[in-house]
């Protein structure tokens, strides 16, 4: 299953008759936490290739990439925390094999990296889409509950799934609201998710408020959330909604 990102879709689809036929190019997935960037490369990945010619991997925690040379398709997840990309270079030129490259960190890549690559830039999700999401695993509430539900997504597919498949699904069996301010209850107070906002986006925006200008060190110090979790899981709606400014 699939929904959004139509664009990429339409391009990766025009590719994958050559790639089928034996040849081989890099692609550079590029987006925001969350947007399924992992999922489509291995979509695509599976399309081209038989599970046992691909390798799925990290970096690990010193920076550094294994290739299995033996398999041709390679993914290569959070390739922005690779130390040594230039290191990948010979191989990526070689044509040997189709690299799989996903990051959301696009600033953190030398450029040598990028220009290897076929850049697929994701683009935001509508609600509309999210609205989808949610239909596809709640396939029988009301229209009006899809609606509620979805606005609480933050226009993220992940967030979206965590927030229908590992907890309104499982409440529902138990506890099926009776009508919306029963949902909205459910959503508020058993989810902690209030105006659209998680427990700690809310305690960020407290925080803020209070002394109006913080940086990202002190923020993290003083809610206790690694600066990486401040960045990719909190701030970013924040900003897209115009509830803060990152500024120099």
């Amino acid at each position: 299953m699939w929904i959004g990102q139509k664009r990429l879709i339409t391009l990766l689809d025009s590719v994958i008759p050559a790639l089928k036929a034996g040849e081989n190019m890099n692609f550079l997935f590029r987006g925001p936490s969350g947007f399924g960037k992992t999922k489509l490369a291995c979509m695509l990945a599976l399309e081209i290739e038989n599970e046992s010619n691909i390798q799925i991997e990290l970096p690990d925690r010193l920076g550094d990439v294994y290739v299995d040379k033996t398999k041709r398709v390679i993914i290569l997840d959070e390739i922005h925390n690779a130390r040594q990309p230039e290191n990948l270079y010979p191989l990526m030129d070689s044509k040997q094999y189709v690299f799989l490259l996903c990051t959301n960190e696009s600033g953190e890549l030398k450029e040598p990296l990028q220009n290897r690559c076929i850049p697929l830039i994701f683009d935001d999700y509508s609600i509309e889409e999210i609205q989808e999401i949610v239909r596809y695993y709640l396939p029988e509430i009301p229209e009006d509950y899809v609606v509620m539900i979805a606005d609480c997504c933050q226009l993220n597919p992940r967030i979206c799934k965590d927030i229908v498949v590992k907890h309104l699904s499982v409440i529902f069996k138990y506890r099926y609201p009776k009508d919306i301010d029963e949902l909205k209850d459910i959503i508020e107070n058993t989810l902690q998710i209030q105006n659209g906002l998680n427990v700690e986006q809310r305690r960020y925006l407290e925080f803020l408020e209070k002394v109006t200008r913080a940086s990202l060190d002190l923020i993290s110090n003083v809610l206790r959330i690694d600066k990486g979790t401040i960045q990719r899981d909190i701030e970013p709606f924040l900003i897209r909604s115009n509830k803060i400014r990152i500024t120099p």
